[in-house]
């Protein structure tokens, strides 16, 4: 086709922890980073194959299949570490039962296979969104800063060129402030070090699959995966088989906590703290969100109460302690107002009428952060987990902390007993 022949297959690398730029700063090492390197030296006429195949399968069903399957991660990751198992795949009809010795298999098999996608530090890698309105932005601020052959060579514009080709349809997914913040940064000196943080950055933003690169909403998703499949794992009861998987995540949950806040002066810039909390992503991010951080506390605490032999190390109480602290300082109370819940990112720290200066045609409330039932939900739920194993600390703040979170949630519930879904990541209360 004029799509294989004009894009033959080009390997791309998966680089995982790594920190290759004087400009790209780590608070722990660069653990959970994840970005793609081309390679024209790379890969065998097979496994070039293999991806042109995949490239050309995409655009064929692309009017079908509007999402990619990561399939270039995977094609790396099968030659660097190949699927082993002996056990048989599960059918089962349907109308038959389904045996505890069928689903103890077929749990078996998906873990075998899924401890075959994980970094070695300890999260599991993988593209987050990418919305197509993005890529538009990073390129046109590139251009305006005379940045953009620096930053994307022929292969990253080749690959953008892909993308846009196959994804003709816009896609409603929040965008976050990276390539804005990266152009008034060099407005104000496109010499600066902050400048040159902004650019060495940028490759952490992109992602490739078999449809293309696209521009993430965020550098990642790696806590928010990492946080659920340790909670998916230990609820299977075979964490005696799979130590290995969840020993290597424990390290990732505490190494990815944030330890300080952004700043030793936090009203002149308007920020909350951010202190034992946890990010969407990697700690490098730097901002923690509610439920992201309600979810790695809960596969802290989790972890905290396995075997050492298997999972390693216990996160410290210190550690659990500071993300109370975080936890009770971030449930909405504005003029004493307060209706319990909790926001997003931050506490909601003014009145809604400010919506009328949002210049958004898209978005709607977005000027202050309001309180969801999925963030609450999550809070109230490690909140209660914490203190069944450290029923010391702060104990009577905690249970009217959980409590208020509780009317809340009650609160939000629609007359057939549902609940309105506001939250784009979360789905459930």
């Amino acid at each position: 086709t004029q799509l294989s022949q004009r894009n033959k297959a080009k390997m791309w690398k998966l680089r995982l922890s790594q920190g290759d730029d004087e400009w790209v700063k780590s608070a722990n090492n660069h653990v959970g980073r994840q970005f793609w390197e081309f390679d024209p030296n790379l890969g065998t006429l097979e496994e070039r194959t293999k991806v042109d195949k995949a490239r050309q399968e995409f655009y064929d069903n692309r009017h079908n299949v509007k999402h990619s399957s990561d399939l270039l991660m995977r094609l790396q990751f099968e030659r660097e570490r190949p699927l082993e198992t002996k056990l048989p795949q599960v059918k089962v009809g349907s109308e038959e039962d389904i045996t505890v010795e069928a689903a103890t298999i077929t749990l078996r098999r998906a873990l075998k296979f899924y401890s075959t996608i994980q970094a070695e530090d300890g999260f599991w890698p993988g593209d987050y969104a990418g919305p197509l309105f993005l890529i538009p932005g990073l390129v046109i601020g590139l251009s305006v800063m005379g940045n953009l052959n620096q930053v994307l060579s022929e292969e990253h514009q080749r690959e953008i060129r892909r993308y846009l080709y196959n994804h003709q349809n816009a896609k409603r997914v929040p965008t976050w402030k990276q390539v804005l913040n990266m152009v008034c940064c060099w407005v104000e000196d496109p010499k600066s070090t902050a400048n040159k943080m902004h650019i060495s950055r940028i490759k952490d933003f992109l992602w490739v699959a078999e449809d293309g690169m696209k521009m993430q909403g965020y550098n990642g998703s790696q806590l928010w995966d990492a946080s659920f499949a340790v909670q998916a794992i230990c609820a299977t009861k075979l964490v005696s088989e799979y130590g290995s998987m969840l020993k290597k995540t424990n390290e990732f949950i505490k190494i990815s906590q944030v330890e300080e806040d952004s700043s030793s002066n936090l009203s002149s810039w308007y920020r909350h703290i951010s202190k034992g909390g946890w990010t969407f992503s990697t700690r490098d991010h730097g901002w923690p969100v509610t439920d992201s951080s309600a979810e790695g506390f809960k596969a802290a605490l989790i972890l905290s109460k396995m075997p050492f032999d298997i999972v390693g190390e216990a996160i410290a109480p210190q550690k659990l302690y500071d993300a109370v602290d975080l936890t009770l300082s971030l449930q909405v109370r504005f003029h004493q107002n307060s209706n319990g819940g909790f926001a997003s990112f931050e506490k909601t720290r003014s009145y809604p009428w400010l919506e009328v200066i949002n210049p958004a045609e898209t978005f709607g409330d977005i000027i202050i952060d309001y309180s969801y039932t999925e963030c609450t939900s999550a809070e109230i739920q490690s909140l209660r987990l914490f203190m069944d194993l450290y029923p010391g600390y702060r104990r009577k703040e905690i249970m009217a902390c959980v409590a208020k979170g509780a009317n809340y949630i009650e609160s939000r519930q629609l007359p057939d007993g549902s609940w309105l879904v506001f939250f784009p990541r979360t789905t459930t209360v």
